[in-house]
């Protein structure tokens, strides 16, 4: 339905303009970057205000801020609730470029200003990668505007902290230098990016195998980074496989394909049909749409391919249908190519007197299909006593929580996940929170356990309120 009705506004604004808007049309004179760099601190704003509204109305989850928080501090990057270090759970060594500021102000809120800061940055290389391709500065900023408002970026902006949240500005970082013919800034964006996770290269490696083929005058850098970017995403996975003992549990989003990277590539490869399925999918069909199939006017819409296929052939519903980060990878190639197709469209209407209507034509479908706005998530009442609450928890003693009650409670390293972490060390608290979000328990499963640590001898209710339930562990007594 909203697809239908954008389409109906389109229509009627596009009619409205060829019969009204006077002839020839020209983008009005602007400064682009106090417009850009307005954008940007616009966006680090609403992003920041985004995450700190889920935040404070509960919706911050242990798995990923506070694993985060824990992370960062110590050296190792180890967290108890994942049992390992981070090195051990994804190769990404950019994290030790974050630790000095995290070990000054680690708090929930400096990881999601962090995340706001990166999103909203991108911004920045995507309109100078627009400017080189040859869009005007309007035309550039649009599309930046459009970046911000697309509906994958306001989900990474609506999900707690990741390393895949760096992806969309190393990424474009490393494609505006390249277009620059910039060599020293394109090998250090080209290393802080395979620096973010083990399969950024193999992300990467599709498009500079393009761009070698069709940049000719820079061919043997395109190429040579390939090959950095295979050698070192090979290096990664095999680091990965040693630190979890010869298992890389990722894979198993792909494992109806096959077993491990050959096997998964080999499935695929044996079963055309299915294969060229995912691009039949109703997420790549919208993103397509959405972007009025530009991205693939030129290389760079090729690619785009392989990441949007290594997400929506996932068997994971989530990774499938692109929710929460799983759309970063794929955003960056989505928008070079957009502002790659565009700028061929403009370049073919050189001549033509109507260039400029139909840029604008473009510009306004853009807008109107790619402009979504997240609703933030609202604290109440209950939930600000209940933050209160678990504020007055002591600043010592292990903590057993609910997922959704860790990046609340400070001194995030002892901090465990009640439902995924065992009782091997009996916590000092126990914290429930009956009207929360009981994750990874089924209703029946989580009351169970509520009564069990009723029962339990050891331990007995300290605090209760706003559905806040916090057993404490009894002193052992004395003989």
């Amino acid at each position: 339905m909203s697809l239908f009705l954008k389409l109906c506004l389109f229509a009627a604004l596009l009619y409205s303009g060829l019969r009204w808007l006077p002839k020839p049309i020209s983008w009005p004179k602007i400064k682009p970057a106090v417009w850009l760099w307005t954008l940007v601190g616009l966006y680090v704003f609403v992003f920041f205000y985004l995450g700190v509204a889920r935040h404070v109305g509960l919706n911050t989850y242990a798995l990923d801020l506070t694993v985060y928080q824990q992370a960062f501090v110590n050296w190792q990057l180890f967290s108890p609730i994942i049992g390992k270090s981070l090195m051990a759970d994804h190769f990404s060594p950019v994290l030790y470029l974050l630790l000095p500021v995290m070990k000054l102000f680690n708090s929930p809120l400096t990881l999601l200003l962090l995340q706001a800061a990166a999103l909203a940055l991108a911004g920045v290389p995507l309109y100078s990668l627009a400017r080189r391709l040859g869009l005007e500065a309007v035309p550039a900023l649009v599309l930046v505007f459009v970046y911000y408002n697309f509906v994958y970026t306001g989900r990474l902006a609506n999900s707690d902290f990741r390393v895949e949240h760096l992806l969309p500005l190393a990424f474009l970082l490393v494609f505006d230098a390249y277009a620059a013919g910039v060599s020293w800034k394109f090998w250090v964006w080209l290393g802080l990016a395979l620096g973010i996770k083990e399969d950024a290269g193999f992300y990467l490696l599709p498009w500079l195998l393009m761009a070698g083929a069709f940049y000719r005058e820079r061919r043997l850098q395109a190429w040579i980074a390939a090959g950095v970017c295979l050698a070192v995403g090979l290096l990664a996975l095999v680091a990965m496989l040693l630190a979890n003992h010869g298992v890389y549990p990722y894979f198993s989003h792909w494992s109806h394909w096959g077993k491990g990277l050959f096997g998964i590539l080999a499935g695929a490869l044996s079963q055309p049909f299915a294969t060229l399925g995912v691009w039949f999918t109703p997420e790549f069909l919208k993103m397509l749409l959405a972007t009025a199939f530009l991205p693939l006017a030129t290389f760079w819409g090729l690619a785009l391919l392989p990441p949007v296929w290594v997400q929506l052939a996932s068997s994971r519903l989530s990774q499938a249908t692109l929710q929460w980060y799983y759309a970063a990878p794929i955003i960056p190639f989505l928008f070079a190519a957009l502002a790659a197709g565009w700028a061929a469209m403009d370049r073919r209407l050189q001549n033509s007197p109507s260039r400029q209507a139909v840029a604008l034509g473009i510009a306004l479908y853009l807008l109107i299909f790619n402009f979504n706005w997240v609703t933030p998530a609202k604290a109440n009442a209950e939930s600000q006593a209940a933050r209160k609450l678990l504020h007055s928890l002591p600043a010592k003693g292990r903590v057993l929580a609910q997922s959704n009650l860790g990046p609340q409670i400070s001194h995030p390293e002892r901090i465990t996940v009640l439902g995924m972490n065992a009782f091997d060390k009996l916590p000092h608290f126990i914290v429930f929170h009956v009207q929360g979000n009981i994750w990874p328990f089924n209703r029946e499963k989580y009351l169970q356990v509520l009564d069990q640590i009723r029962l339990d001898p050891r331990y007995a209710l300290w605090k209760e309120g706003a559905g806040i339930l916090i057993f404490r562990l009894k002193p052992v007594e004395k003989k």
